[in-house]
Formats: C-alpha cells, sequence, structure tokens
C-alpha cells in the first residue's frame, strides 16, 4: 500500500517529467497509428484504384480502352451474356459503362457504370457504403463521395434521387454514378448493349474452357485478374512495399523513443534507490515500484494517444483532400472521422498498444535490473 501511495506521490510531485513521459508516449502511440493508418488507406486505395473488383475476371471487345482497368467504349451483344453464363457454368454480372466527356484521359468528368439494381451490392461490396442505402427502384442512384453532397443529380434531362455514396478517394470511381442498367441503356440509346461483363475469377483454373471460349467468341477478351495484375504492372506492389516501410521506420522510431525516456526515467531515480537500499527495501519491491509507475505513465498514455490518433489521422488526410480541392475542410473532417470511427481498426489499435505496453515494460525492467545489480549498502553509506 505504502509503495502504491509513493507511486502516486512521486508522479503528483515531479509533474514536469510525468508530463513530459506520458506526452512521449502518447507521441509515439500517435506516430504509429497514424502511420499504420496511412499505410492501410493507401494500400486499400491502390487495390481498388488497380484492381476495383478483385473477385471478378471481366470479358470485354478486343482492342477496348480502359481507365483504372474499368472499359471504356465496348459494346457486347447482352445475349451473350446468357451462353457465357451456360459455357463456364456461373452466375454473371453484366455492366455498362460511359463516359459523361469524350475526352475520358482528363479524369475531371463523371462516369456512369449501369448495373441490374440486384447486382450493385454484389459488384461494389469490396468498397461498401460510406453513406446510405442501396437504391430499391429504378429512379435511385449510388454516387462516388465527391458527388454524395448532393440529394439529386440530373444527366440526360432525367433527374435521380441519390441513396448513397461509395469508392475510395485519390480515384475515377469517387466520381462513379451507379445506375440501373436497363434505364442507362435507355438513356444512351444502346439497347441490349453491354460494356463489360463480369464473371467470378474461379473460372481461371479452366484454361481449356478459356482457349475454347475465346476461339468461340474471338470478338471478345476473357482479361483475367492475372493479366490486369500484369497490366497495371508493379505500381501497386511498390507503393505496398513503401507503406511496409513507412510503417515500419515509425514503429521502430516509435521504440526507440519509448526506450529513450523510460531509461530516462529509471536513471533520474537514482537516489530514490540509494534511499530504498538503505531502508532495507528488497530490490523485487523496488523493481515493482518501477513497473507499477511505467504501467500507469503508459495507460494514461494510451488512453490519452488513441482517440487523439484518429484526431490526427482525420487531419492530416483532410487537409491533403483540401490541398487537392476536394471540398470544405470541415466537411471533409467530420466525414473522414465518421468514417474512421465507424470502421474502427481496432487491429491496428491493439497491436499498437500490446507493442507500446510490452517494450515499455521491457524497457523499464531492463534499465532497473542494470541499475540495481551493482548496489552495495556499505558503497551507498560511504557515498552519503
Amino acid at each position: 500500500m505504502k509503495l502504491r501511495s509513493y507511486v502516486i506521490n512521486n508522479l503528483t510531485k515531479k509533474k514536469g517529467r510525468t508530463i513530459l513521459i506520458i506526452i512521449g508516449i502518447i507521441l509515439a502511440c500517435n506516430g504509429m497509428i497514424v502511420v499504420n493508418l496511412m499505410t492501410e488507406k493507401y494500400t486499400r486505395i491502390s487495390s481498388s484504384f488497380f484492381t476495383p473488383f478483385s473477385d471478378y475476371d471481366q470479358i470485354v471487345e478486343r482492342g477496348t480502352d480502359y481507365i483504372q482497368l474499368l472499359p471504356i467504349s465496348s459494346s457486347i451483344d447482352q445475349n451473350n451474356q446468357i451462353e457465357i453464363e451456360e459455357i463456364f457454368n456461373v452466375s454473371t454480372i453484366p455492366c455498362l459503362l460511359i463516359s459523361n466527356n469524350l475526352d475520358i484521359t482528363t479524369f475531371n468528368p463523371s462516369y456512369m457504370i449501369g448495373l441490374n439494381l440486384e447486382d450493385m451490392s454484389i459488384l461494389l461490396d469490396k468498397m461498401q457504403l460510406d453513406s446510405g442505402v442501396w437504391p430499391e427502384n429504378s429512379k435511385q442512384i449510388i454516387v462516388g463521395n465527391s458527388l454524395a453532397d448532393d440529394e439529386n443529380i440530373t444527366f440526360f434531362d432525367e433527374t435521380f434521387q441519390i441513396t448513397g455514396s461509395t469508392a475510395p478517394t485519390f480515384s475515377i470511381l469517387d466520381k462513379m454514378i451507379y445506375i440501373d442498367l436497363s434505364i442507362l441503356q435507355n438513356l444512351t440509346g444502346l439497347p441490349n448493349q453491354l460494356s463489360v461483363i463480369f464473371i467470378p475469377n474461379e473460372v481461371e483454373e479452366q484454361n481449356i474452357l478459356i482457349e475454347d471460349f475465346e476461339t468461340e467468341f474471338p470478338q471478345l477478351d476473357l482479361l483475367t485478374i492475372k493479366e490486369m495484375d500484369d497490366i497495371k504492372g508493379g505500381l501497386s506492389s511498390y507503393i505496398n512495399n513503401i507503406s511496409f516501410v513507412l510503417s515500419s521506420f515509425s514503429t521502430i522510431s516509435a521504440l526507440i523513443f519509448i526506450f529513450s525516456i523510460e531509461t530516462i526515467n529509471v536513471y533520474s531515480k537514482k537516489k530514490d534507490f540509494d534511499l530504498f537500499v538503505i531502508l532495507g527495501t528488497p530490490k523485487k519491491k523496488i523493481l515493482g515500484l518501477l513497473l507499477s509507475e511505467s504501467i500507469f505513465l503508459i495507460f494514461f498514455g494510451l488512453v490519452l494517444g488513441l482517440p487523439l490518433s484518429i484526431f490526427s489521422f482525420s487531419l492530416i488526410w483532410t487537409k491533403m483532400l483540401q490541398s487537392m480541392g476536394k471540398g470544405r475542410f470541415i466537411t471533409i473532417f467530420i466525414n473522414e472521422t465518421r468514417w474512421l470511427i465507424n470502421t474502427l481498426p481496432l487491429q491496428i489499435f491493439f497491436s499498437t498498444s500490446l507493442i507500446i505496453i510490452l517494450c515499455g515494460l521491457v524497457f523499464t525492467i531492463i534499465p532497473a535490473l542494470l541499475a540495481l545489480k551493482n548496489y552495495n549498502l556499505g558503497d551507498i553509506k560511504q557515498k552519503y
């Protein structure tokens, strides 16, 4: 009980050192989580950017142009869909994609993807809804987050209600408009036409069927995930490697920081150690005292550091988006914070907390044992 009281009194009396140690733990926690959230976000974006529908191969017309591996300007007869399903014995997802602008390399216009209403949640499952609900009728649509602030949108002289938003930021997908397939076909004067037929990527294992299919339909190309990976090259892998390096660097820097402040904290107590040894306090109790103090400081630092990391990440990400003209600061900040809270990265929080706790305790025990190892009562008495 006395040792416990000493911990509280010691931390209270030496407020400056206590505050600095807590700030150090907060900064270490904040740095690790923010960088890990950044790397996770960039990994998610790069994955969606290059292969937005990673569970599906694509059947397109040969020679089709692409943006982010989304086929543009192709036109497949919808009757082929039935034959394709029979050949591969799978359920497919038909899609028609239309650019609002002939200059498809500008990345400024919006693009419309026509899908059967029941297929939207299936194809866009990996992106998930940032807000709202899936459309229930042909007059309702889903949009990318850059268009999510509006309640309605008008194109081809038709007005549609926006029921929800989806798609990652920093991607052409955040400008997409997802509309009922038959409506888009009628509005664009392309009845019974498709841009792409999505087919589950398990068909990649059926090489003979693929060869027979492409022989029977020479005008069509079954573009597999592996082929799409080849198209996108090593850039996505490069981004993931950079993210891993940043995450590792942040963790190592945080651990060095924690080691420094814990070591300084232990060696600042040399006089306290002398006093405890003179009073006959066992070294195990002295070590227990240091561990109790360390646990208190780490716990307090984590309680403040974890929520602060959410705020810091949202602030940094918002400033990045605002610098790219993505909208008003407060709107972006609220949306990003809400998204982070709704998709709370418990794994990152838990792993960061565990690393800080374990390393904080280890970095307390090792310097303490080294400091206590050579203690001799006679030397201490002679010293004083």
